[in-house]
C-alpha cells in the first residue's frame, strides 16, 4: 500500500464526489504549499527561490507519489521558464 492510497482515501471520504485524479491534485497542492511554508520559515526569507524550489520539490514528489500525472512536470517547467525568462525581460510587465 503506497501513498496513492491516501488519494483513494480522500476520494472515498467525499463519497466519490471527488475522483481519484482530483484528489491527487488536492493532496499534491497541499504538500507543495506546506513545503513553501516550511522553506520560508526555515530560510527566514520570502524570495523567488523559495517559491520555485518548493514548486519543483512539490511537483516532483507528487509525481513520485503517483498523485500527479508525469506530464505535469513538463508543464510546470514551461510555466517557470516563461515566468523567469520572458516575464522578467526589460520590454514587458511581469511578475
Amino acid at each position: 500500500m503506497g501513498l496513492e492510497a491516501v488519494a483513494q482515501g480522500l476520494s472515498d471520504l467525499t463519497n466519490g464526489s471527488i475522483d481519484l485524479t482530483t484528489a491527487g491534485f488536492i493532496l499534491g497542492g497541499a504538500m507543495t504549499v506546506a513545503i513553501y511554508i516550511a522553506l520560508t520559515w526555515v530560510l527566514s526569507d520570502d524570495t523567488d527561490f523559495n517559491l520555485f524550489a518548493s514548486l519543483g520539490i512539490g511537483i516532483i514528489l507528487s509525481v513520485g507519489f503517483s498523485w500527479f500525472p508525469a506530464w505535469t512536470v513538463i508543464f510546470v517547467a514551461i510555466i517557470i521558464l516563461y515566468a523567469v525568462f520572458i516575464m522578467r525581460g526589460d520590454s514587458g510587465g511581469g511578475l
